[in-house]
């Protein structure tokens, strides 16, 4: 069994509720775990992890399988055409994600804390490039993801 570990939030999401408003942002929550509950297989689970954050657990997947996926979210996400003034470009309201792999046949010696702490790094990189993006790390050719 592998395990694929995400963190993703929505971008400037502080900038969100402060300018609509706390009620629409729990509105766009709500739309945005629907987009992560619809793309979930038979195994996988979603849960809010903090605040703005979501985290997803995709069982028996590889790194590139589990950056394809978040990618796909993150376009269903942008697709919801959530007006958001505060995140620009697009002016719309957008998430970005780090992906880590667990597979317990070849990392023995890593723990649930390691993946969080790398998923966590790859977050920050999706940042520091703009947002809006997908990063893990150290992929072959998977370094950051973007339209």
């Amino acid at each position: 069994m592998r395990i694929a570990f995400l963190a993703d939030p929505l971008d400037h999401f502080k900038i969100y509720n402060d300018t609509y408003g706390h009620l629409q942002g729990d509105n766009a929550l709500q739309q945005v775990a629907a987009v992560l509950a619809a793309d979930l297989r038979a195994g996988d689970a979603a849960y809010r992890y903090g605040g703005e954050e979501f985290v997803i657990l995709y069982t028996d997947e590889n790194l590139t399988a589990a950056v394809n996926g978040t990618e796909r979210i993150r376009n269903t996400v942008a697709a919801l055409a959530i007006p958001h003034r505060g995140n620009n470009p697009p002016g719309l309201l957008t998430i970005s994600a780090g992906v880590a792999t667990y597979n317990p046949h070849t990392n023995l010696d890593t723990d649930a804390n390691s993946i969080i702490e790398q998923a966590d790094q790859a977050l920050y990189t999706a940042k520091q490039h703009g947002r809006n993006r997908i990063a893990a790390p150290n992929p072959p050719n998977l370094a950051l993801h973007k339209d």
